[in-house]
């Protein structure tokens, strides 16, 4: 079995140069040429960076929501037990008040 490698296969020295008949620096010379892959990755390693401030960012605000709403459920209990104790002193007055006047009936 002899099988023939296309001539387009079989010779790939080709390195992206430029022509020799075009005048201009070729890719060797150019010390900041670099491969598209890099290019990506480094384009993508900034997208993550700012997709992980963002994430940060966000949490940091959930966490001030969630402080900011434990201090109004806390005052709102607060508040709830100061009324509670009201009416129970309330509650108390009258009952005294009732036996008072309970007492003078009887009388």
């Amino acid at each position: 079995m002899n099988r023939q490698i296309p001539a387009t296969f079989a010779n790939n020295d080709s390195d992206n140069s430029l022509p020799s008949n075009q005048p201009g620096p070729s890719p060797q010379d150019n010390p900041y040429n670099v491969s598209l892959s890099l290019r990506l990755g480094l384009i993508a390693g900034i997208i993550t960076t700012i997709g992980d401030a963002l994430a940060v960012y966000s949490a940091r605000i959930a966490i001030d929501e969630e402080v900011s709403s434990n201090f109004d459920n806390l005052k709102s209990q607060q508040e709830q037990d100061e009324r509670f104790a009201k009416l129970e002193s309330q509650m108390e007055q009258l009952q005294q008040q009732l036996a008072k006047m309970s007492d003078q009936n009887k009388k």
